[in-house]
């Protein structure tokens, strides 16, 4: 005991006081005059760290930030911004002045303070790719490299993330108390990143929950070398009604400065390590999708010109050909007795002003009376009537113009709701519906709103469970892709408005269109139609994963 305490007095000059703050959401005079009361009462911070959203949606109130006027009495660091309205305010690169001891961290990185601190941070949301406002797996995997690869790492003093770990609760009897009108926002990519770093302390805002775990390990106890343990907390939003903590205030010395026995000196409480779990299905996620991946040919912007009807007749013969290629036979096609269809190919009915790009199986579209300019659709070549009902090679055409679509609008700061109304339609049709990032996390509840209004029996599935699992052929249903993973499944059909999906995005949360419910009343002048597809040729160009372009 003696000498564990004279160990801790030798450490006392390199002690520092640091405050983190959660979501400040442009609430500053309220943040600053708790501020004052917490430094009038303990003494001053070396540096307060905010690892929520900083700004808010008062313009007048970021201004007064930015100029100086509202001053920070603490130098703080500050991530990136968690929506799109907020990138306005962060016109500076990474590591410099926003405003007066206002400093911008960066995006992600590790800083290391003047004390010797490392301090890794991440901001943003999960999302397939990287913007202004999210992070993507390739994000989390060149951080993990930057952090690791620098000498004699064992790892980071304090990790900053905008979003919780996915599982952070395992292994502990504290579950996270949340009100009825919050969820946790959390990912799988932060708890690999939490694992890979093994900070001393994580901390994490973007939810109204405040939250402190016992500390975990970061080794397997009797199988690996004894590590460091990691404190996780997460903090609530600045000023939130129901006075929960926002505000932590804690002492650290530097790791640099620790023998290794203080570093392993682990708190009785100490749990096992939460995201074991969390890290073995996010591996397989990852294998699954390399899996699925194709090599994208990457047309340059040169048109091509050529026949129709020669392109129809290539494509359906190596839709023939390459049917039997995949690991299991192709599903046979029923055939039904029917009239003119709109949607196939090589029917004089199908709308050919419209295409944008024809692939083996699939061709993609723009809609009649889409909700937005750029609503596609993904449709079979062939007559096939449902997802459930195509072969492989159908389905691997509609994954990849999905993806190359989710690229097309990522680029603009969009993400993509797609859409199956198996239901009073005899050929599969494919909706795709752009949405700004700042408003895709309405989407979901847009969707269970307008199955409330009418009454619809709507489920959303879990990872593990496929639309062919729970759909037969023949049988109707309505199924929906949402931008944060969700799908959500509509398996009783009778009364399902046929508008249903039209009328969830349309919300005044969303695309705020509800003038645009019915396409017939959005229809254009085939003129109209013509001159918007060739526009998203040359646009969706670049995104296309076939050699030739229509023109």
């Amino acid at each position: 005991l003696i000498e564990k305490r004279l160990q801790m007095s030798l450490l006392q000059p390199y002690q520092q006081r640091i405050l983190v703050c959660g979501d400040v959401d442009g609430n500053f005079v309220n943040l600053w005059v708790r501020m004052e009361q917490v430094l009038r009462k303990v003494g001053t911070f070396e540096m307060m760290l905010v690892c929520g959203e900083f700004f808010g949606a008062d313009l007048q109130e970021n201004r007064r930030v930015l100029n100086g006027e509202l001053r920070c009495t603490i130098p703080t660091y500050i991530l990136g911004p968690l929506k799109a309205d907020s990138v306005r305010n962060y016109r500076t690169e990474a590591g410099a002045e926003l405003g007066h001891n206002l400093i911008y961290l960066g995006k992600k990185g590790i800083f290391t303070s003047a004390s010797g601190l490392t301090i890794a941070y991440l901001s943003g949301t999960e999302a397939e790719y990287e913007d202004e406002t999210h992070f993507s797996v390739e994000t989390v995997d060149s951080l993990i490299g930057q952090a690791t690869a620098r000498a004699n790492f064992i790892g980071v003093d304090i990790l900053l993330t905008s979003q919780w770990p996915l599982g952070v609760e395992k292994n502990s009897s504290y579950i996270p108390d949340l009100f009825e009108d919050e969820e946790l926002n959390c990912s799988a990519l932060v708890s690999k990143l939490a694992a890979a770093l093994k900070p001393r302390y994580h901390f994490s805002a973007n939810t109204g929950c405040h939250y402190e775990r016992p500390p975990y390990r970061n080794h397997k106890m009797l199988q690996e070398q004894t590590c460091h343990a990691t404190r996780f907390v997460g903090l609530a939003r600045n000023g939130n009604p129901q006075k929960l903590k926002y505000l932590f205030a804690f002492n650290i010395v530097p790791m640099k400065h620790m023998v290794r026995s203080q570093l392993i000196d682990l708190p009785a409480n100490t749990t096992e390590f939460p995201y074991a779990e969390v890290l073995e299905e996010l591996e397989k996620k990852i294998n699954i999708r390399k899996r699925k991946a194709a090599p994208h040919l990457m047309p340059t912007t040169k048109q091509f010109f050529f026949d129709m009807a020669q392109a129809e007749a290539s494509a359906v013969d190596n839709r023939n050909s390459n049917s039997k290629k995949r690991g299991r036979l192709a599903m046979p096609q029923k055939k039904v007795n029917i009239g003119p269809c709109w949607f196939c190919l090589s029917s004089e009915e199908v709308q050919k002003h419209l295409i944008i790009s024809i692939g083996d199986s699939a061709y993609l579209s723009l809609t009649k009376g889409g909700l937005c300019d750029d609503h596609f659709l993904i449709t079979p070549i062939g007559h096939i009537q449902s997802m459930v009902e195509a072969d492989d090679d159908v389905l691997e055409d509609i994954e990849k113009y999905k993806e190359s679509l989710r690229k097309f609008f990522a680029a603009q700061d969009r993400t993509v709701v797609f859409f199956e109304r198996n239901y009073r339609t005899q050929h599969l049709q494919v909706h795709a519906v752009p949405i700004a990032n700042s408003k895709s996390m309405f989407v979901r509840q847009c969707f269970i709103q307008a199955a409330a209004n009418h009454g619809v029996d709507m489920a959303e599935l879990s990872e593990d469970v496929a639309l062919i699992d729970i759909a037969s052929p023949g049988c109707p249903y309505f199924y929906a892709e949402l931008p944060y993973g969700q799908r959500l499944f509509v398996r009783r059909m009778k009364q399902f408005p046929v508008q249903f999906a039209r009328e969830a995005l349309t919300n005044k949360d969303l695309l705020n269109c509800p003038e645009r419910i019915d396409w017939r009343q959005c229809a254009l002048s085939v003129e109209e139609e013509t001159a918007l597809a060739l526009k998203f040729r040359s646009l969706f160009a670049p995104y296309d994963f076939n050699q030739n372009l229509l023109s």
